[in-house]
């Protein structure tokens, strides 16, 4: 068929310069050329055999409407038979090699598609569990770390390779049980002879030099972002991590110039494009303006026709296109300085610090020193059990009727003399542990479990009962809408008062990962404590609490928690261990970020365990209805007794009146 199936006729030339000869005078004889032909390609193909490559080349003239004649060569070289190093010795050896490694190339693609989709899963779990849209993952997963954007292009690049290079092996493939795949690229070989009924394979040369360019640019451009993602790492090394620092800190300067510099260059594109591209081919298009300017911005200078041909032009506008260059490119320079300098002073002063805490550090008296006080502060680990230790439901068993809990001395872990262990047991005298057996009940016995069940439905009811005498609280403004929350209605005071200690400087805890002295754990304590004497009614806390205690256990010892797996989810990507301020900083916000979602999370389990709460109190205000109702029809029942005994006491004193008034009137 003729190039590219575009139509026309198609002449073959032979296969020597000889035949070529004769049919070009042939094709000069009958006038092809001049009887209104507005395009002609030639194609050959040949072929290297000491490399095993074949050249495919392409000539192209033609006429345009305008009546310029346009002429295109090109020329790509690539073997049939993929991964061939042609006939060195050796080379069987080095086709088998690079086959290997096309292998694990595919390998560390597919292992990267999936760390990528994995990543891409994950924050779509955070976005869900923070509310947000079900298309804002994906801003948040490009905005949490902008080097996700070159993972993803090097995803996209990685997958238009292997899919090329397949398209490029398998052209014309037929595929059988028998004999398996077989494809033209991968069996092609030269006819010894050929007659009228040999048919040229240039339209299989065409197509598998076209996949090979873009293999070629696909491949370039995959390295090209591989080696821009291998800056991430140089932030290991300290002179290559105050670069980036510096490019980084002045990036929107360095984005802001560059932005006016290409649209300057375009205002100029556009002068030079219509001064002279009729008369310069350099200057005939606008894509090769753009190219001849940037190269005058480089320094690459021929504008000698130029001055020849508008001496005025060239007069008025290049020197206002040279100073405005050299004005943008020092704007850049000056930037890049300007950042360079804070970072250098910041990195000496922080190197410096560093040095010599290394050096404290690593002297050898000093690390005995450092451990004595270690040992000599007595430090404690705020594990899940010493959490556990401060829950209300250490104290459960001393529930009263009345809500009320009596808070023992075992509230507090010991902090010196005992340790607290991993499976929860602590080093008390025995003599101890059986003066708190005695407090409230031994849920060791049947008995007793019975017992507190029924004083923890009568202590519900008597939660219930005094919020119904309590009643719904007036909602009252108490001046400019001060005081009432976004449904009209007054904030509640224990919101009000956590609204006020909420942050880090308040009284939240946060997340602790290190020992803490005895001073800090007595504090933690004191403090939770405190929190457990003031609040009235501590059975809805009581809901929480058993909600997180069945999360934060293991099944067995080999086991996570489903609050240690939330941690693991939440938990930002690794980074580098921080040694200045900007990036403790960083870290900072990145923990912060933290507890702000395992503070939702708490949130979530707080709404469930009220909830229940509530659910269990409309059950329990239910019972307490009917044990009223019942009460209350004894209660009546007994009064209309009551008032029939008193009508017959007082028809009996009627009569004891009679008959007295009757005894005074016989003795008169």
């Amino acid at each position: 068929g003729s190039y590219a199936e575009l139509g026309g006729f198609t002449v073959g030339f032979g296969n020597t310069q000889a035949e070529a000869t004769v049919m070009s005078s042939i094709l000069d004889r009958d006038q092809i050329f001049k009887r209104k032909a507005v395009s002609a390609v030639f194609e050959l193909v040949t072929y290297n055999a000491n490399f095993d490559l074949f050249a495919y080349v392409t000539i192209k003239f033609s006429v345009q409407s305008t009546g310029k004649l346009v002429k295109d060569m090109t020329s790509t070289v690539f073997p049939l038979r993929l991964f061939s190093m042609g006939s060195k010795g050796g080379s069987h050896a080095e086709t088998i090699l690079c086959w290997i490694l096309f292998v694990l190339y595919m390998l560390c693609a597919v292992v990267f598609t999936i760390r990528v989709f994995r990543d891409l899963y994950i924050q779509s779990c955070i976005s869900k569990a923070l509310l947000s849209p079900s298309y804002q993952f994906l801003m948040d997963f490009f905005t949490e770390e902008w080097w996700s954007v070159v993972d993803i292009l090097i995803l996209i690049l990685n997958i238009m390779i292997i899919e090329t290079l397949f398209e490029f092996m398998l052209i014309e493939s037929v595929a059988s049980v028998r004999n398996g795949i077989k494809s033209w690229s991968g069996s092609y070989a030269f006819a010894l002879k050929s007659d009228l009924n040999t048919v040229d394979r240039y339209r299989e040369f065409a197509r598998a030099a076209s996949l090979y360019n873009r293999f070629n640019i696909v491949v370039s451009l995959n390295g090209l972002f591989l080696i821009i993602r291998s800056l991430k790492y140089f932030s290991g090394v300290m002179a290559l991590r105050m670069i980036l620092t510096a490019i980084s800190r002045a990036i929107q300067e360095l984005i802001l110039v560059t932005t006016i510099s290409f649209i300057v260059l375009g205002g100029f594109v556009l002068i030079f494009f219509i001064h002279f591209g009729v008369k310069f081919p350099l200057f005939g298009n606008s894509s090769d303006a753009f190219v001849n300017l940037f190269m005058f911005v480089l320094g690459r200078f021929g504008i000698d026709s130029l001055i020849r041909e508008s001496p005025l032009f060239c007069l008025c506008f290049f020197p206002i296109f040279y100073m405005l260059f050299f004005l943008l490119l020092n704007m850049l320079l000056a930037a890049i300085v300007f950042s360079w300098k804070d970072v250098r002073r910041d990195a000496q002063e922080f190197s410096f610090s560093s040095a010599l805490s290394t050096l404290r550090d690593s002297a050898p008296w000093h690390a005995q020193r450092t451990k004595d006080e270690k040992e000599d502060m007595n430090l404690t680990k705020l594990n899940v059990d010493f959490w556990q230790k401060l829950s209300i439901l250490r104290f459960v068993n001393t529930l009263d009727e009345l809500g009320k809990i009596t808070v023992a001395k075992r509230s507090q872990p010991q902090l010196k003399g005992t340790e607290i262990t991993e499976d929860g047991e602590d080093d008390r005298d025995e003599a101890e542990i059986e003066n708190e057996e005695d407090i409230g009940f031994n849920f060791d016995s049947t008995e007793d479990q019975k017992k507190f069940l029924k004083v923890f439905r009568k202590a519900h009811m008597e939660l219930a009962s005094r919020m119904c005498r309590m009643g719904e609280p007036s909602k009252r403004d108490n001046g400019g809408g001060v005081g009432l929350d976004e449904h009209g209605g007054r904030q509640p005071k224990e919101e009000a008062a956590l609204a006020k200690t909420d942050g880090h400087n308040g009284t939240i805890i946060g997340i602790v990962e290190d020992e803490q002295p005895d001073e800090q754990v007595e504090q933690i304590i004191a403090m939770l404590g405190r929190k457990l004497g003031e609040t009235d009614h501590i059975s809805s806390e009581i809901w929480l609490d058993a909600l997180l205690t069945v999360l934060e256990n293991r099944a067995d010892t080999n086991s996570v928690s489903a609050i240690e797996k939330l941690q693991a989810f939440f938990l930002p990507m690794p980074m580098i261990t921080p040694k200045k301020p900007q990036e403790w900083n960083a870290f900072k916000e990145k923990k912060v970020k933290l507890e702000l979602r395992l503070d939702s999370f708490v949130k979530w389990l707080q709404e469930i365990a009220r909830l229940q709460h509530l659910a269990y109190l409309k059950e329990m205000t239910e019972s307490k209805e009917r044990v009223l109702k019942q009460q209350s029809l004894v209660l009546t029942d007994y009064l209309e007794t009551l008032d029939e005994q008193i009508k017959k006491i007082e028809e009996e004193l009627q009569e004891l009146e009679r008959e007295k008034s009757r005894l005074s009137a016989s003795r008169d």
